[in-house]
């Protein structure tokens, strides 16, 4: 009888241990899917800085020439 208990406490034992590392596994795999959409989520964040830099860099040209037109008007209009 005792090496049946034994055998009954080994088998759980086992169980357990299957259980864990399952559960290890799955967490494995769900940390692999995170990181990966950390990394989508970087390349995003990169390409969306990127283009508000242009996008930024555009404005101040456009802002640069309209400034210049401006001034190139006011001029005119003090010479009349």
């Amino acid at each position: 009888m005792h090496l049946q208990e034994e055998n009954v406490k080994l088998a759980e034992e086992l169980g357990r241990s299957r259980d864990e590392v399952t559960s290890h596994q799955k967490l494995e795999e769900e940390r692999s899917v995170l990181n990966n959409q950390l990394l989508e989520m970087k390349k995003r964040e990169s390409k969306f800085i990127k283009d508000a830099d242009e996008e930024k860099a555009s404005l101040q040209k456009s802002i640069s020439i309209t400034s210049a037109l401006l001034t190139e008007k006011d001029a005119e209009l003090e010479i009349l």
